[in-house]
């Protein structure tokens, strides 16, 4: 528990370190306001739901596939992901610790479309 406190941590660290990791966040609502007037110049008042729910898959999804790809690769770019899956303590928590911050950024987007709605 430890080691997944840690990486969270970590996370946290660099994201506040590179806040354009969150550039996300800024454009979910406007993604929003374009779906909703989409839907609503159609006039088709059952697909809002849909319209609502699209922006906040399309930030989770964002921020699932950028940022927990991004730590990976960015273990594997500068050589530490060999050799620290290799060492006889668990990484495994640290790295999952890690993709779990950024998965619960990743859930800001579904209560910005529900406030925007």
């Amino acid at each position: 528990m430890r080691a997944f406190l840690a990486g969270v941590r970590i996370q946290f660290w660099l994201i506040r370190r590179q806040p354009d990791d969150l550039l996300t966040l800024c454009t979910i609502p406007f993604t929003a306001v374009i779906m909703l007037s989409v839907v609503i110049h159609a006039i088709r008042p059952d697909l809002v739901t849909n319209a609502l729910l699209a922006p906040a898959l399309i930030g989770l999804w964002g921020f699932s596939i950028g940022l927990a790809g991004e730590v990976i690769e960015s273990e594997r770019w500068v050589g530490t992901l060999n050799p620290s899956l290799a060492a006889p303590t668990e990484m495994h928590s640290v790295y999952f610790g890690r993709i779990m911050a950024v998965m619960g950024l990743g859930v800001i987007p579904l209560g910005e479309t529900w406030l925007l709605g």
